[in-house]
């Protein structure tokens, strides 16, 4: 590259913006495929500085003498590098998700995201990985020793970035479990909502509320984890109820089963059931065991208390309040 060539890279790296990079997304929307779009919004910028870096190189080692720039040389290849790393990292991305995560395969689509999330950890770490070698030797660090003396690098490394070495490898792993999956409804120490993704780093999880929640991996892989979705997604709801002393068990049996059936969102197979639990100490106590579909739990419940209630009033079946006699004994 000459003085002309450089500035000419210059002068078409300042007018890209507003006039060759709309140019290329005109010509992308021609296309039938989105793919062409997010490659050109993941490679436009990084690559956009990278040409800027390499001219600004070649002027630098051409027009200025300065005792140090062989550091500034290094530094701007450096600069350089992690771009590179940056447009691998988007297009290994599209590229997975994309191009790969179109394609049609003999997996359910929670298996099939979280295999995903997984193969794009593990190219994003050889990226990553692979940037920071070619940087350690761009500064003239000897690689060679380095690997060799692994096992004491490895302890140092191991004791300074415990907790992020240990969340990538639970990532992993998580992501390679089939038993948590993206998508699947999960409850990990109080907190329940929806695997949204398993990253490096953490899990992000959509609570029922909306929000989201990003737990480390380290902290999910030593968790007690509840997953709805196995074997499948039918949950079982239980409804405690007292009645009076003066009630007829089999009537308020044959009514809770009545009220379970004929709800058109409650299962058929498990059947509910009716149980006589308990004497309170104001009531006789009686558990409604029904299962619905994991997605109408809530609404299931509301609408069974509700009828419950009508239902032992239409009856004459008394729920009772709480009573205490009280007696007072003069002194």
């Amino acid at each position: 590259m000459d003085t002309t060539e450089a500035i000419i890279v210059i002068v078409a790296a300042i007018l890209f913006r507003p006039f060759i990079k709309p140019f290329i997304y005109t010509l992308t929307k021609l296309t039938k495929t989105e793919v062409d779009d997010k490659i050109v919004a993941a490679v436009a910028n990084p690559l956009w500085f990278i040409v800027l870096l390499y001219a600004a190189d070649y002027l630098l080692d051409k027009y200025v003498v300065w005792t140090y720039m062989g550091y500034v040389h290094q530094g701007i290849y450096a600069l350089i590098a992690v771009l590179v790393g940056v447009i691998a990292a988007r297009l290994a991305r599209i590229i997975i998700f994309d191009v790969f995560g179109k394609a049609k395969v003999e997996l359910d689509e929670k298996r099939k995201a979280t295999a995903l999330s997984a193969i794009f950890n593990i190219a994003a770490a050889v990226i990553w990985a692979a940037v920071v070698f070619y940087v350690l030797a761009l500064f003239g660090v000897d690689i060679g020793p380095l690997l060799a003396s692994a096992g004491i690098l490895g302890l140092v490394v191991g004791l300074a970035l415990k907790d992020p070495l240990e969340n990538l490898f639970y990532g992993i792993v998580l992501a390679l479990d089939p038993h948590f999956r993206v998508g699947d409804a999960v409850e990990i120490n109080g907190i329940g909502g929806t695997v949204e993704e398993i990253s490096l780093r953490n899990t992000k999880i959509r609570t029922w509320d909306g929000n989201l929640v990003m737990i480390p991996n380290s902290t999910i892989a030593n968790s007690t984890i509840t997953n709805y979705e196995f074997p499948n997604d039918d949950v079982r709801t239980a409804i405690v109820v007292g009645v009076s002393y003066d009630s007829d068990p089999e009537e308020v049996k044959n009514t809770l089963l009545e009220i379970a059936k004929n709800h058109p969102k409650v299962l058929d197979d498990p059947a509910p059931s009716v149980l006589f639990t308990e004497f309170g100490d104001s009531a006789l106590i009686f558990k409604l065991l029904y299962w619905t579909k994991r997605a109408d739990k809530w609404t299931v419940l509301d609408e069974m208390n509700t009828r419950i209630l009508e239902t032992f009033r239409e009856k004459g079946i008394d729920i009772p309040f709480p009573i205490r006699t009280v007696y007072l004994r003069r002194e």
